[in-house]
């Protein structure tokens, strides 16, 4: 969608790495209002970018019903700031409505059991419609369904994910390991690490470690981008955990 390459890596990764619904049901329940604040690097073969990524869960009203707004900021001295913010209805965490903005790139998406419709404003001007048929139930971004998986070591789910750089839905298989102790900024913690990797492209993957405890909240994650988007190595290490600021309760967009 964006012909420079590396605001390109950006929104590879707000797009894809946040943008996976999975097959099963899953429901909020234990979830609560919070900032959860990292530290995120993308090493290419002749640049390191550094970015602020900053993930915000607030209760909100949309379209009428109780729902999540999960809204994922990228904040870097070398590229555009950029929001990647999905509504979720509260009781099961279906997607309701998804805005995507970078720079003068914008997508808005809105979901129905079958159906996702929009459009995308891209940097050159022209406008384009989106119009993707669903075969199966959605349920929020990666990180928001991760939190609700039943994880054990052993687990394994297949995710199905829209990727809006390609308009088509792609499949994902997440496998969990054993619990691992691991150090990040804001300290030592108990963790999952869960292997993300693509089921119908070989070798693509990613791995994430989110909390031991329900809710499942990721970590720290690595992963390597795709040759097509620059390559390299993706790492995001968690920095803070804080309560949401009141100006920011409020419903929209």
């Amino acid at each position: 969608m964006l012909s420079n390459p590396s605001r390109s890596v950006v929104l590879k990764i707000v797009t894809v790495v946040l943008s996976v619904w999975l097959v099963q049901s899953a429901h909020g329940g234990g979830l609560t209002e919070q900032v959860r604040t990292y530290a995120m690097t993308v090493e290419l073969e002749n640049r390191e970018i550094t970015m602020l990524r900053r993930v915000s869960w607030t209760r909100v009203e949309e379209d009428g019903e109780d729902a999540w707004r999960v809204s994922t900021e990228h904040e870097s001295n070398d590229l555009a700031w950029s929001v990647d913010t999905i509504h979720l209805a509260a009781k099961d965490l279906r997607p309701i409505r998804r805005y995507i903005s970078q720079g003068n790139t914008r997508v808005r998406l809105h979901y129905s059991d079958d159906m996702i419709r929009g459009k995308a404003w891209l940097q050159d001007g022209s406008v384009v419609p989106i119009e993707v048929g669903l075969d199966a139930p959605t349920v929020g971004d990666i990180a928001a369904a991760m939190t609700t998986l039943p994880i054990a070591p052993g687990y394994t789910t297949i995710l199905s994910s829209f990727d809006p750089t390609l308009v088509s839905v792609r499949r994902w298989k997440i496998v969990a390991g054993e619990v691992e102790v691991i150090e990040t900024p804001f300290g030592s913690m108990r963790t999952y690490p869960l292997e993300l990797s693509d089921a119908d492209q070989p070798g693509r993957s990613g791995l994430y470690w989110v909390t031991e405890d329900s809710p499942h909240h990721v970590v720290m994650s690595e992963s390597r981008l795709p040759d097509s988007f620059g390559g390299g190595l993706e790492t995001v290490e968690l920095e803070s955990v804080s309560p949401v600021p009141a100006a920011r309760t409020s419903s929209g967009q």
